[in-house]
């Protein structure tokens, strides 16, 4: 039987000063998926990911905290319940300046992987 589900026990976890990345739907997970990637990311007080682009569209969907993320710099407040969209090649990162862990689900329209993926470009 193809696999379907990914348990939050069985995701690929990649642990990075300041923040955690869950990778769950992906082909390393055991997801015989073509053409997309889900992911979660958990950010800690004070930190931000490193300013990176893709050669593909990615979205975040916030579901716990406050924080601002980075799209060609461009700074946007994000809070729990909202979407981004992030274009190919747009270069971008996240930022929590809250004492409050901030959390959010992405998914990119390739499942390239490891970080950085070839198609993950940190400038």
């Amino acid at each position: 039987m193809e696999k379907r589900v990914v348990r939050a026990k069985e995701a690929k976890i990649e642990q990075m000063p300041g923040w955690v990345t869950y990778d769950l739907i992906e082909p390393q997970t055991g997801i015989d998926t073509k053409t997309m990637r889900l992911g979660l990311v958990e950010l800690n007080p004070g930190e931000e990911t490193k300013l990176h682009y893709h050669n593909c569209e990615e979205i975040f969907y916030i579901i716990e905290g406050t924080g601002f993320i980075e799209i060609e710099g461009v700074e946007y407040e994000v809070n729990a319940g909202d979407g981004v969209f992030v274009k190919p090649n747009e270069k971008h990162m996240s930022r929590n300046k809250s004492d409050k862990l901030l959390r959010y689900i992405f998914v990119c329209s390739q499942p390239q992987h490891p970080w950085p993926a070839s198609d993950t470009i940190a400038v």
